[in-house]
């Protein structure tokens, strides 16, 4: 498990998010009353939580606090298994999984721990820290 690295940071207890699944080799988005949104498509940061698929479109802005959203609002600011961004093709590949990494300044998770994440572990790359 990961703790916030930084719980000093406020987080959005209002903040939506979507729960990422996969069914038939397609990955799709779903709400909190699990209806399907739509397929997966972008770029996404994700948490996984007691093995559930959190995600939110990289960059989307929070619902009461003036920045994006983070992997601590996703999180609802519990420990984590993994965190990191995930990408999706778009137009006519919608729900296919490119790649995903362990790009996470809250999270930090080592790549050695990509199997608590949830996601296929052949489309892992790791992100380079600065």
């Amino acid at each position: 498990m990961y703790r916030n690295l930084h719980p000093g940071d406020r987080r959005d207890p209002q903040q939506p998010r979507y729960e990422l699944f996969e069914e038939d080799g397609r990955w799709f988005t779903r709400n909190a009353s699990r209806t399907v949104v739509r397929s997966a498509s972008g770029r996404y940061d994700f948490v996984t939580i007691e093995g559930e698929v959190y995600v939110e479109r990289h960059g989307r802005r929070s619902t009461s606090l003036s920045r994006a959203v983070s992997h601590i609002d996703l999180a609802r600011g519990r420990p984590v298994e993994y965190a990191g961004e995930v990408f999706f093709s778009g137009r006519h590949e919608r729900g296919t999984l490119r790649k995903w990494n362990n790009a996470s300044g809250h999270y930090q998770p080592w790549p050695s721990d990509r199997h608590h994440a949830g996601l296929p572990s052949c489309k892992y790359e790791d992100f380079d820290k600065p």
